[in-house]
């Protein structure tokens, strides 16, 4: 069973659900995308690409009107995937335009206090 985190950005509910709920065109895409992801050890290609391979930080690939993503990286615990954004991406261009610089931010404040990024449940 897989687990998450969210990043805390302060707002209520986490980021997310807000995004999830702010984004009614893709929550069928979402929910099976992550549907298929939890039947998996690793997660691969076709529905996760690493946005940052260094950072070891993964987009998690949605499809709809827009060609959304779930950024994040795994954590090192078992089974465990910590939400660090969401955003879009048309061609090579991601929106908003600074989420990988945002996401790597959000990652290294996670690995240095883990509280940072509490446990969420997945939207659906």
């Amino acid at each position: 069973m897989w687990k998450y985190r969210c990043y805390d950005d302060g707002g209520q509910p986490n980021l997310w659900r807000r995004w999830y709920e702010s984004n009614a065109d893709v929550q069928g895409s979402h929910d099976s995308v992550f549907d298929g992801l939890e039947t998996m050890v690793s997660w691969r290609e076709p529905w996760t690409k690493f946005i940052d391979k260094g950072e070891r930080i993964i987009e998690v690939r949605l499809s709809g009107k827009l060609e959304w993503r779930v950024f994040g990286f795994h954590s090192g615990a078992q089974r465990e995937f910590v939400v660090l954004g969401a955003g879009s991406k048309k061609g090579k261009v991601y929106t908003p335009a600074d989420i990988k610089k945002t996401v790597i931010k959000r990652k290294k404040e996670v690995e240095a206090d883990l509280g940072k990024a509490p446990s969420c449940g997945r939207p659906k």
